[in-house]
């Protein structure tokens, strides 16, 4: 009996061992995942509080009795660098195809967005809404001439 005692004690302290150690070297594993969400986040957190731009134009055309071409201009004055590729355009709610004149907006610099083939002719009027790469935005209006 004293032998099967002690076999027994064995075996359980050894598989109490295995088992806390892979808890450990999970919990570990996930707190350092943990940790590289909470840095991204802090580090989106940042980039969200540093992005700001201001709209400094908005001229719209009349290019046929039913569209009109777009021009607005941007400037940075945020501490953020912002990647056009990213930027969308929307005009009443609708997603718009717009071209850029530069493929980064530094702080303190300007962007030309173009849009052309817009519907509304001469005489609408048009809600903008312009959304950075983070989701920072900017809105306007403005009348077709």
């Amino acid at each position: 009996m004293g032998f099967s005692v002690a076999a027994s004690f064995t075996i359980l302290l050894i598989t109490t061992l295995i088992v806390s150690g892979m808890i450990l070297s999970e919990s570990i594993h996930k707190l350092k995942e943990a940790r590289q969400v909470y840095i991204q986040e802090k580090k989106k957190a940042i980039e969200i509080l540093t992005t700001e731009f201001q709209i400094t134009s908005i001229a719209a055309y009349n290019t046929s009795p039913t569209t009109h071409t777009l021009t607005v201009t941007i400037e940075n004055t945020g501490s953020t660098t912002l990647e056009t590729s990213y930027f969308n355009v929307l005009v009443d709610g609708v997603l718009v195809d717009a071209s850029y004149n530069v493929s980064y907006l530094y702080p303190g610099e300007y962007l030309r967005i173009d849009a052309s083939g817009l519907s509304g002719g001469a005489g609408t009027t048009h809600r903008l809404k312009i959304v950075a790469e983070n989701g920072v935005a900017e809105y306007g209006s403005y009348q077709v001439i």
